[in-house]
């Protein structure tokens, strides 16, 4: 979410400091999670560039938009736990465990996040509206 919201410096530096607190934490997976940390945010941060560049700033704060980067940094998330972490029938039995709650959980939270910030603006909006003066 934010490299979607803040572009691919902000996306690289969230992934980076969530990557080294997962890394932090140890265990099986502390590097390839570490390592699909700071590769979403970048992922997001890309997305984020396009959609400024072809003029499709709408595209940014939409829920389908959050949703669908989101699911699928989730499956590159998996496919880089599956490329690194070892032993590598452990990742298998991981990622069989893990992938689709999180494919799930995630991608929806991640469009309810996006239509809540998108309520939040349309109340300011109209609240602002209230102390404008009249013309």
């Amino acid at each position: 979410m934010g490299g979607l919201l803040g572009g691919p410096v902000v996306g690289g530096l969230v992934g980076l400091t969530g990557g080294l607190h997962r890394y932090s934490m140890g265990g099986m997976t502390a590097l390839s999670c570490m390592i699909s940390t700071i590769v979403e945010g970048l992922l997001g941060g890309l997305v984020h560039s396009i959609l400024i560049r072809r003029g499709r700033t709408d595209k940014v704060f939409n829920p389908i938009t959050a949703g669908a980067v989101t699911f699928v940094a989730e499956m590159v998330q998996m496919l880089i736990i599956l490329a690194i972490a070892r032993p590598y029938e452990d990742a298998v039995r991981l990622v069989s465990n893990i992938a689709a709650p999180m494919m799930v959980t995630n991608t929806v939270g991640a469009a309810l996040f996006m239509r809540i910030l998108l309520d939040k603006r349309a109340m300011f909006e109209n609240t602002l509206l209230l102390f404008l003066p009249l013309r």
